[in-house]
């Protein structure tokens, strides 16, 4: 016995994706890879993950509904924001 649900879905119910740069139809499937630091992953070597994405096949942009969620940019701290600009203390010579 089969547990896979079947969908019956009719192609005049979808939505054409277009290429946000040149609206090609057209999309090959390519693979991100990203860096996993070995204190991450437990392991004595550095490792890979490699994430699927598509790109279109006249220009090669990747549109932004294919590329990889990540967390938005005002969550980033950079080293910027924890230095301290002066000094709160004051040097008795």
């Amino acid at each position: 016995m089969n547990n896979q649900m079947q969908m019956n879905i009719n192609l005049e119910d979808t939505t054409e994706i277009k290429c946000e740069k040149c609206e090609h139809t057209v999309f090959n499937q390519g693979v991100l890879l990203r860096s996993i630091s070995r204190f991450i992953t437990g392991t004595q070597q550095d490792g890979v993950m490699p994430i699927p994405v598509f790109y279109c096949a006249k220009c090669g942009h990747v549109n932004e509904q294919f590329m990889p969620k990540t967390k938005p940019a005002e969550d980033k701290v950079s080293v910027e924001d924890v230095t301290p600009k002066k000094s709160p203390f004051t040097i008795i010579k």
